[in-house]
């Protein structure tokens, strides 16, 4: 799910799309894939991003992502955008850890029927 997301527009989407209601989920299922690095960082981006806990409504979460925008302050967007590339970056260099682990689950449960 959140690979999807950020894939599909960045490190913020996860955060201010609907499917941000399901980011505690997501830390879970990665951890229950054995994606630790992957858990780990999704977490890390909620810490720095929302507070530590991203509200369940999306209105709300919005409202969250919008505050540190202003608390950025002018001059620190840089600083706001280098951090969600940073964050980018290193999703996008465990993508191939994602994907086979994902594989190996589908076909475990192929087998398995």
């Amino acid at each position: 799910m959140c690979d999807a997301e950020i894939s599909n527009g960045g490190f913020p989407q996860p955060f201010t799309n609907s499917t941000g209601e399901l980011m505690s989920l997501a830390i879970e299922s990665a951890e229950h894939f054995g994606l630790d690095l992957h858990a780990a960082l999704l977490r890390e981006a909620v810490e720095v991003f929302l507070g530590g806990e991203p509200a369940t409504d999306k209105k709300a979460r919005i409202a969250q992502w919008d505050a540190l925008y202003e608390q950025t302050g002018d001059g620190k967007l840089e600083w706001m955008g280098w951090m969600i590339s940073l964050r980018e970056e290193r999703w996008y260099a465990l993508e191939d850890d994602l994907t086979r682990r994902l594989a190996d689950f589908a076909r475990g449960r192929a087998a398995a029927t």
